[in-house]
């Protein structure tokens, strides 16, 4: 995300969809909207950026994405949420995801390597 993250370990902000004449969905912090939570952790810093995980501890739709702007910091690439600069892509990436496998006592976990666009960002910011 853009910037130094100044944000706490836990975003609480209910979010509120909302659908524009033109039939696109966006979504704001709302004190009519569902409850939603994300907790962050710094995995790097650097001058212009952090590099961040979130774990999205609700499910609303373009959650993390919402929550990052609400604290001043859009992800990068972010054009409909707050990034003004013209990026390649939007800097936001499942690296893993699990999943309890439904009436069983299994996990399912699937992880997946940052994109190059993204280490080439990285390496870029360092």
């Amino acid at each position: 995300m853009n910037g130094k993250w100044q944000g706490g370990r836990v975003v609480a902000a209910p979010l509120l969809k909302y659908v524009l004449q033109s039939g696109e969905r966006v979504v704001k912090v709302d004190s009519a909207g569902k409850i939603s939570q994300t907790h962050f952790k710094t995995l790097k810093s650097f001058r212009e950026a952090t590099l961040l995980e979130a774990m999205p501890l609700t499910g609303r739709t373009h959650q993390i994405r919402v929550h990052c702007t609400f604290m001043g910091h859009p992800i990068v690439g972010d054009l409909k949420y707050g990034d003004s600069q013209n990026r390649p892509r939007l800097f936001l990436h499942a690296h893993k995801l699990e999943i309890q496998v439904p009436y069983s006592p299994f996990q399912l976990s699937v992880s997946c390597p940052l994109p190059i666009e993204f280490e080439n960002y990285l390496t870029y910011l360092t």
